[in-house]
């Protein structure tokens, strides 16, 4: 029976009380204030009692037939949700030796017969209140620590989302203030992605059709961007942005995109019926967080216009590069001679066709296989 099942009542208590008569007396006392008793004579029929009732308190006699009331509240305090349960010790001996030994077996208080009513109900009122209160204490410390768990829970899924969309030392910081920063970067290397004739594709197509294509092939593009230690910057419609050398500086950083870059060309050229067109430039930028419901992890300055415009400049089904990074990347790679673009509000430019690299390196696989992806 649980606390809201009870009837209403000033407490359960257990008499264990031999002597018939007196047995009697203080359960009328008790009854007649208000609390639910429960006689019994003998330390047995305390233990079967204790085992399907919840109690409040329990006045415990010390001469019993058989095992004293020291041995019965030994036994008793051993049951569970009983270790709890006050107990006061009643004899008609007030011996400091039986008192001690009283407090040793885990009684709280002590009670010397015959006692007056008014002592006898407001000893029982004081120990019922603690019971009570300890109760009510007890269910606060259960739902706080409830409370602690599920909000602990809710803070782990934020964080792993947050770990999902943002690299992770911006969550970590994130989580220390939501208020917006940036930091700037002398150098950082930029790739554009786009998926030539999608807008063709997603009108012919269906929703699922649609949605299960992109996922594919980003889901590729993830993973070889994490292996290769770089920053998914976001996903534009069909439109995919990474960048290298923030927001944890490295000196490979143009390396790193351009071994990324062949790798998803090829997984474009094996996995998508659409081509791919990459651009890549590099330079110094600003990154950071903008936002409150939504944070995002944002690029902004003039690198980033131009490795858009070096994308859009690009043929289907190849890499498109600065100067900059051809000359960053220098004879470990192949190109093409080069040509001369316009770039909107940049006028001429010279790109070139990043063909490959010599030598495998440590490039990384050139297509993840299916345990890759999550």
């Amino acid at each position: 029976m649980t606390d809201e099942e009870r009837p209403e009542t000033r407490g359960d208590v257990l008499i264990v009380e031999d002597t018939m008569v007196n047995l009697r007396v203080v359960s009328e006392i008790l009854a007649a204030n208000g609390y639910r008793v429960h006689p019994v004579a003998s330390g047995g029929k305390a233990l079967q009692v204790a085992k399907t009732t919840a109690l409040d308190l329990i006045l415990l006699d010390i001469n019993l037939p058989g095992r004293d009331g020291f041995e019965v509240c030994r036994q008793l305090k051993q049951l569970p949700g009983v270790a709890d349960v006050p107990v006061i010790f009643m004899s008609g001996r007030g011996e400091i030796l039986d008192k001690v030994r009283a407090f040793e077996a885990g009684g709280v208080d002590y009670l010397t017969k015959p006692c007056h009513a008014e002592e006898l109900l407001a000893r029982v009122a004081t120990h019922v209140s603690n019971r009570v209160l300890q109760r009510k204490l007890g269910a606060a410390q259960a739902e706080l620590e409830q409370a602690l768990a599920s909000a602990k829970a809710a803070e782990e899924v934020a964080s792993r989302l947050l770990a999902r969309v943002l690299p992770a030392a911006i969550a970590a910081r994130l989580k220390e203030t939501d208020s917006p920063f940036a930091n700037h970067f002398e150098e950082a290397t930029v790739l554009f992605a786009d998926l030539v004739g999608f807008t063709s594709y997603a009108a012919a197509a269906t929703p699922d059709q649609l949605i299960d294509y992109l996922n594919q092939i980003f889901s590729n593009f993830d993973v070889l961007t994490r292996w290769h230690g770089l920053e998914k910057i976001k996903t534009i419609g069909d439109a995919y942005m990474v960048v290298g050398g923030l927001p944890q500086p490295r000196d490979d950083h143009t390396q790193a995109v351009a071994d990324l870059a062949l790798a998803m060309l090829n997984v474009s050229r094996v996995r998508s019926h659409l081509r791919l067109r990459i651009g890549i430039h590099r330079g110094p930028v600003v990154a950071g967080v903008i936002g409150r419901s939504r944070p995002s992890y944002d690029l902004w300055g003039d690198t980033v216009n131009i490795a858009s415009r070096v994308e859009s400049s690009g043929r289907p089904d190849a890499i498109t590069v600065s100067r900059d990074v051809r000359d960053a990347l220098g004879d470990a790679y192949i190109f093409d001679s080069g040509r001369v673009v316009e770039v909107r509000g940049r006028g001429p430019l010279t790109v070139f066709e990043l063909r490959g690299r010599r030598g495998a390196g440590d490039r990384g696989p050139l297509l993840p296989g299916p345990g890759d992806i999550e």
